[in-house]
């Protein structure tokens, strides 16, 4: 007897999310975290949410009718063979702009007041105040270029616009420039 079609789960969710999946999927539901689960688990799913499926992973699961990436980007899966099999792949794109944004501008205002150097220094037992003081400046007034701006450029934009940064963008398309961007380019100015 073939075992019904599933949901293969291969992300990890926090529980009040997991807990609202296996309501609505409910004994269709398979949670496969591992490569060698996600392997054994495939080959009778109709749907798959999240994971790195290989191409034999793909090939095998001749049920799969669609895959959702958990990432925006997509090129590291085998798309020619999923659209060969006829299985519709979407993915997270824009869902991970805050998160981002706020990561790059943790990293830029550690890079505005040295804490690379502190790190270094702190480690060799040493500190080197003179050295700090000439590398730290502000992102107030500073200038910032954004090559593309998806969700994730543009959540970047809104916050260096509240940092008092000028901001540039390009974009491949061109569209209307957002009311937090001070100066729009295309493409065309790239080199």
């Amino acid at each position: 007897m073939t075992p019904s079609p599933s949901v293969v789960l291969a992300v990890i969710l926090d529980e009040p999310n997991l807990d609202r999946m296996k309501t609505a999927v409910g004994d269709c539901l398979i949670e496969a975290y591992t490569a060698d689960e996600l392997t054994a688990a495939i080959s009778n799913a109709e749907i798959l949410l999240g994971g790195w499926p290989t191409e034999s992973d793909i090939r095998s699961a001749s049920h799969l009718n669609w895959f959702q990436a958990f990432s925006a980007g997509v090129n590291s899966y085998p798309l020619k063979t999923m659209e060969q099999m006829g299985i519709a792949l979407t993915n997270s794109s824009g869902a991970h702009g805050p998160q981002i944004a706020e990561n790059v501008f943790s990293m830029m205002l550690g890079f505005a007041v040295g804490i690379p150097d502190m790190i270094r220094f702190q480690d060799k037992c040493a500190w080197k105040k003179s050295v700090l003081e000439g590398r730290k400046f502000e992102l107030y007034g500073q200038t910032i270029l954004l090559i593309g701006l998806g969700a994730i450029g543009e959540a970047i934009a809104t916050r260096a616009r509240a940092f008092g940064m000028t901001v540039h963008g390009i974009r491949r398309s061109p569209t209307a420039k957002p009311e937090f961007v001070d100066e729009m380019f295309d493409q065309s100015n790239l080199h």
